[in-house]
């Protein structure tokens, strides 16, 4: 048996026993070289016992380098001569390329389904994207109408507070500087009738601060009352004012008070307003001591 036959028998016995271990035994240094360099495990007779002793599969016998016998550097004399090759060493000579291809085929598969991965992980594909960016839209118009709203509550606040400021000032120098008997009559007047009116809404507006905003749902009513104070506190007051403010609706109201960031604010507000309403009652006193009040 030539030496191409005994190679194309060790081929044939690993591609039908893959899981099997295979070592030729032969003297024939040549042969063994060939084995090597095709991927099949040889020693002669004198090192099978060093070989079986050996814990690893494959023994470094001379200069041969058994453990990659591909990176070995040999004379020419120890390859195959061209047309004497079997099938099965062309398929193993070509493993590496084949390993290689093999490597790049999963890449692309785990790449591909990486990219399936990032889509779940991102959100739905284009397709579904105007869904979302129509429910965005509706959010961002919510946010926007819900900040014009506080807006306005805000702004009727503001409008209120600066009209019993400018009055409290107003009445204070006509009181205080003595004018005519009909000017400084209707002065009184007012100061009666701004006096009550922040000392209702301060009441009212301290009774809605105390409503916790968990609860604010609960109390409708104690709102609905502070909405009508200050919408009806310029009418009220008898005093013509052209600087006036959209009228304030219940559920912007509710909203505004139960937003915890605006707690400070209102509470500011109302401590100004007891210090309106305690303004107005020394200066009712004022005028009961020096006999001004009939």
């Amino acid at each position: 048996m030539n030496d191409d036959k005994i190679l194309h028998c060790c081929l044939q016995y690993q591609k039908k026993f893959p899981s099997s271990q295979l070592c030729l035994m032969t003297r024939d240094i040549n042969l063994r070289n060939k084995a090597v360099i095709m991927g099949i495990d040889a020693t002669n007779d004198n090192d099978l016992w060093s070989y079986l002793d050996n814990s690893s599969t494959v023994r470094k016998t001379g200069n041969v380098n058994l453990t990659n016998p591909l990176r070995e550097t040999v004379s020419a004399n120890m390859f195959v001569k061209e047309g004497t090759i079997p099938d099965e060493f062309i398929e193993k000579r070509n493993t590496s390329s084949t390993e290689k291809l093999n490597k790049q085929r999963r890449n692309e598969r785990n790449r591909g389904v990486a990219e399936a991965i990032t889509k779940i992980l991102t959100g739905f594909p284009s397709s579904s994207n105007s869904g979302s960016k129509a429910d965005s839209e509706v959010i961002r118009q919510q946010q926007v109408h819900t900040t014009e709203e506080a807006s306005t509550v805000f702004s009727k606040f503001e409008s209120v507070w600066k009209f019993v400021f400018n009055i409290k000032n107003q009445l204070n120098q006509i009181l205080s500087s003595g004018k005519a008997e009909d000017e400084f009559d209707e002065a009184v007047k007012t100061l009666k009738t701004m006096s009550f009116l922040v000392s209702d809404l301060c009441c009212i507006y301290n009774s809605c601060l105390t409503v916790s905003p968990v609860i604010l749902h609960n109390h409708p009513s104690q709102f609905e009352k502070l909405c009508s104070a200050l919408n009806s506190f310029v009418t009220l007051s008898g005093v013509v004012n052209t600087d006036l403010n959209s009228p304030v609706r219940l559920d912007p109201m509710m909203a505004y008070f139960k937003e915890t960031k605006n707690r400070i604010l209102l509470m500011s507000g109302l401590e100004q307003m007891k210090n309106f309403s305690s303004e107005f009652l020394d200066m009712m006193n004022t005028l009961t001591s020096t006999r001004h009040v009939v």
